[in-house]
């Protein structure tokens, strides 16, 4: 399996905008060799095509939830009228992200 090397998550962090100090980089780069490494074992154990996937791990009740409520949407123009600047009916926020 392929490695993340320390070249990846520099890039990856300068892409996304992140400071990342020398401490970090290592930590992330040991954390992706553990994941990769249970992946890769995962990979080995037989039959691990025929088990269903789990959405979430434990048993959780939602009985506490409110009942959705149908009740009438805001206008587009309200929707928009605090925002800075919108173009074709759609809120322009700055590109976060290469």
């Amino acid at each position: 399996m392929k490695k993340v090397s320390q070249k990846t998550l520099l890039e990856a962090a300068h892409n996304l905008m992140f400071d990342i100090d020398d401490i970090e980089l290592e930590v992330l780069t040991e954390e992706y060799a553990d994941i990769l490494e249970a992946i890769n074992h995962m990979q080995t154990i037989p039959n691990i095509d025929h088990v269903k996937a789990m959405v979430f791990p434990y048993e959780l009740v939602t009985d506490y939830l409110r009942e959705d409520v149908v009740d009438t949407p805001l206008s587009q123009e309200e929707a928009l009228k605090n925002a800075t600047k919108v173009e074709e009916g759609q809120i322009v926020i700055p590109k976060v992200v290469k």
